[in-house]
């Protein structure tokens, strides 16, 4: 089993951080005006997650905080349960009915066994039960076994029922959920069922089928896994009335563990043990109209856009046509391929691919009579022509060129055939519809590769491995669109598919009773951005009715699509007519979807917050009560660093606050006498904490900067030196000190030449292959820095032996580094009748770099701030200003 851990990074900036001045203010109230967050690039995956303004949580709810996770080799996960006295879990695997020990907090495999015999492999639930004994349920079987721990079976028996999920082991007793909500207890030692439990919704009706997944009993509370609830966690107490609701932000989870302080939540979509700590509300109520117990303030995606995270395939905006028994036509096909003025007349373009695929009633029919299959080609192939004809017309109107681009679905032959008769019979019907598409002559649309149509991979169907074999046989490409919770589909690499789009199963269409689970949304943004996949958005002709539950539903994947990243990558619609109806009675959705097919939608209530040179900003200005708190959740499987944060206050009369070092996951900052201080998580403070769960060890700074002030003590407003300071702050090209709680800048003193490696390698990115040359700069916390100048040929020794790294730099060194470092940069100037003042006092090795450096105005006869001295040491100040220019900056 390869298991890897990852650092979840939530990090709360609370907006009471300024002491007792802001809180005993009249209004209680200050406002933020801007939030900076300085990040290092990282490899890897990106989760685009937000900053918001939290809220009280209602009666009964509790706040959750995800703060690592454990990647799972192990496919088709479920069960979950304690191993005792530890912080490890069993975790069954479906697959081949197998159990994994696992260490949570460290990601370590353990071991990995099977029971020593078995009716399937279908082991669903797990208990762990007293001394050495394991429990274990196989669901559709309706067996029990009791296990020693090495997976030796000493009892077997008959369950109550095939139809449980999850067990637990509590006093004796075997608790044995079902999907429904119903709990059957069971005498561990002589089998016998003591009750039967009908377990209640927190409203008093029944549950309903899968509305019930896990259960774990905490010392106090029975927690049970509510998958149609948006995931929640619903407590019972002792007598089984409800008590509250956990909400974990999480989608198919499965088994539950408490280790005495947080919850294990296993999730079989991704395969993950999420480790989550649950604190109760401790702020105020905010006043402002929020949602989902957070108001917006804005996206956040640390070191790349959020849509970077996501595929951005050529086929950027895919259109479903089902064209059985749909007869596409070249009028049909108009609203789709162009976006229309209310006249009817051309004005841009809307979708650029156009997947043909039969009706759900037709593709069923298909797979049962694949003698029809060559029907079905017949009537794609002249659909096609429509789209040819109309693609054609759509680029002479809009004076454009280029081709639609076209697939083709191919129907799923019954599994109850023979593997060599379904492969043959799809064999066949690709190779006619290449023929056939080829023969055509199609002039303006362009045919990129077939679609995989059944929603499900079948748990590795050996017919998928080879439809996509087949297909790249023959220089095509093939895609898919699997539903909700297929766990093959962050597996679709393994099956060879090229483009997947996922589904969010949220709209609501007939007939599916699907509730408004926005879990549905974040295991999007979890899955897109990790997996590279794509989203399918919902709608149906029903958004132009009177329910306006319809409407709102789609409006939330623009709202959600926007904010988590995947809006403006490739997405796929799926839609029955619907937009074209929405054109044809002049819909404003018709523009609005437009836009979101063109990457100009936007949504006044989210303000997405862009980097650049590494600065996340937030602009917005937010009024917040002095008792709210600010949000930021970063993801990613090799944690981006989060260098600075700065949150900007309307305050006037406090000092900056600054924090600079290390915190562990359990550790926050909070507010004692005027200073930013470590505690741990929970513990009390002068006003409301600010709590980070980051990678261990890493350094960090944290500033809150009122109105008018710098984050430096030592660095007003009006110091000339302020814009480039600044900005090569908060690039993370150089750092201030921090003495007493106070972050300097000391823009007077000098700097190293160590010091000045560690501003190049920050600013230009640089990094060492081999190790440090110079025999005064190993085994330094410098010499990665001077070793990466002196590779790249920025900076030299003074010979190969010594590179001075304690000597202050003096300014004709700097400027003869930084023209030497433009010049790899493809920049140089003349220095033809360039002078500078005291000339005759430069190093001959220096002259020319210096003259060209003024030449191309890195400085005047002023260094920086101060009179050219070639030979004095350069003050900080003066440093960030010449470099600063030499990164382009004015």
């Amino acid at each position: 089993m390869n298991v890897k851990i990852k650092a979840l990074l939530p990090l709360f900036l609370s907006t009471a951080l300024l002491g007792p001045t802001l809180m005993a203010s009249a209004s209680g109230a200050f406002t933020i005006t801007g939030l900076d967050i300085v990040t290092t690039q990282g490899n890897g995956f990106y989760h685009p997650q937000q900053v918001a303004l939290e809220r009280s949580l209602a009666p009964g709810e509790k706040r959750a905080e995800w703060i690592r996770y454990t990647d799972l080799s192990a496919k088709n996960v479920f069960g979950m349960a304690p191993v005792t006295g530890t912080h490890r879990v069993y975790v069954t695997a479906r697959e081949d009915g197998s159990i994994w020990e696992v260490d949570p907090d460290s990601g370590r495999e353990v071991r990995h066994f099977s029971p020593s015999t078995k009716p399937s492999n279908n082991i669903q639930g797990i208990a762990t039960g007293k001394g050495d004994d394991l429990f274990v349920y196989y669901n559709g079987d309706g067996k029990i076994q009791r296990l020693h721990k090495d997976g030796t079976v000493v009892d077997a028996w008959d369950a109550p029922t095939p139809y449980g999920h999850n067990m637990t082991y509590v006093d004796g007793y075997l608790y044995l959920l079902t999907d429904r909500g119903d709990i059957y207890v069971i005498n561990a030692a002589t089998h016998g069922i003591a009750r039967k439990i009908a377990l209640q919704k927190p409203d008093g009706s029944a549950f309903g089928v899968n509305d019930t997944f896990g259960i774990m009993f905490d010392g106090t509370y029975w927690n049970i896994v509510a998958p149609n609830d948006n995931s929640q966690i619903y407590r019972y107490d002792g007598d089984w009335k409800f008590h509250d609701k956990v909400n974990l932000k999480m989608w198919s989870m499965t088994g539950l563990v408490w280790n005495g302080r947080e919850y294990y939540a296993l999730n079989f979509d991704k395969r993950a043990i999420f480790t989550i700590r649950v604190q109760d509300d401790d702020i105020s109520s905010v006043d402002q109209e929020v949602t989902d117990h957070y108001q917006y303030i804005g996206n956040v995606m640390t070191t790349k856009r959020a849509t970077d995270a996501y595929p951005q395939y050529d086929e950027r905006n895919v259109l479903l046509v089902y064209n059985d028994p749909t007869k596409i036509t070249h009028d049909l096909l108009k609203p789709y391929a162009s976006y229309l003025d209310k006249s009817g007349k051309r004005v841009g373009n809307m979708f650029d691919t156009f997947l043909f695929l039969p009706s759900a009633p037709r593709a069923e029919e298909l797979t049962t009579k694949t003698e029809q299959w060559s029907d079905y080609l017949s009537r794609s192939v002249t659909d096609m022509k429509a789209l040819d004809t109309e693609w054609g017309t759509h680029n002479t109107d809009l004076k454009q060129t280029g081709t639609a681009k076209v697939w083709l679905s191919v129907p799923y032959p019954s599994d109850k055939l023979d593997l060599a008769t379904r492969e043959k019979t799809v064999h066949t019907y690709m190779d006619q519809a290449y023929q056939k598409i080829h023969d055509a002559g199609f002039k303006n649309i362009e045919f990129r590769g077939f679609y995989w149509h059944n929603e499900a991979a079948g748990h590795g169907d050996e017919l998928v491995l080879d439809f996509n074999q087949y297909a790249h046989a023959k220089g095509l490409l093939t895609m898919w669109i699997p539903y909700q919770s297929a766990v093959e589909a962050n597996n679709y690499m393994q099956f060879g598919f090229d483009e997947v789009f996922h589904q969010p199963n949220y709209y609501p269409f007939k007939g599916n009773n699907l509730a408004a689970n926005l879990n549905r949304f974040y295991n999007l943004a979890w899955t897109g951005a990790r997996y590279g996949l794509g989203v399918e958005l919902e709608l149906d002709p029903d958004i132009l009715g009177s329910d306006s539950s319809y409407r709102d539903r789609f409006k939330d994947y623009l709202h959600y699509g926007l904010e988590q990243g995947w809006l403006n990558a490739s997405k796929a619609f799926y839609e029955n007519g619907a937009i074209k109806s929405l054109y044809d009675r002049h819909d404003p959705l018709y523009d609005t979807i437009s836009q979101a097919l063109n990457g100009k939608y936007t949504d006044s209530t989210l303000n997405i917050l862009t980097p650049t040179s590494g600065i996340l900003s937030s602009g917005k200005t937010l009024n917040v009560p002095g008792t709210a708190k600010l949000r930021l959740d970063v993801l990613s499987d090799q944690p981006t660093f989060i260098q600075k944060v700065l949150v900007h206050t309307d305050d006037s009369e406090s000092a900056p606050m600054t924090f600079v070092g290390t915190l562990r996951a359990d550790e926050e900052l909070a507010v004692h006498d005027g200073h930013l201080v470590k505690q741990d998580l929970g513990g009390d403070s002068e006003s409301l904490q600010l709590g980070f769960n980051i990678p261990l060890n890493q350094q960090v700074q944290v500033s809150v900067v009122p109105n008018g002030k710098t984050p430096f003590a030592d660095v007003a407003q009006d110091n000339s030196a302020l814009k480039p300071i600044l900005d090569l702050s908060n690039r993370g090209i150089l750092n201030g000190m921090l003495e007493d709680g106070q972050l300097k800048f000391v823009p007077d003193g000098p700097i190293t030449r160590a010091q000045f490696a560690v501003m190049l390698t920050n600013a230009y990115g640089l990094k060492a292959n081999d190790p440090v040359a110079f025999g005064d700069s190993t085994d330094s916390w410098f010499s990665p820095y001077v070793a990466a100048v002196a590779e790249s040929g920025f900076m030299q020794g003074y010979d190969g032996n010594t590179f001075g790294p304690e000597d202050p730099i003096t300014q004709e060194q700097v400027a003869a580094i930084l023209v030497r470092v433009l010049h790899q940069q493809n920049q140089s100037g003349s220095t033809d009748g360039v002078t500078i003042v005291n000339q005759d006092s430069i190093s001959d090795w220096a002259l020319q770099g210096v003259l060209e450096g003024k030449q191309l105005g890195l400085y005047t006869d002023s260094f920086g701030y101060t009179g050219f001295q070639p030979q004095t040491p350069a003050k900080r100040a003066d440093v960030a200003d010449v470099l600063y220019r030499a990164l382009g900056g004015k």
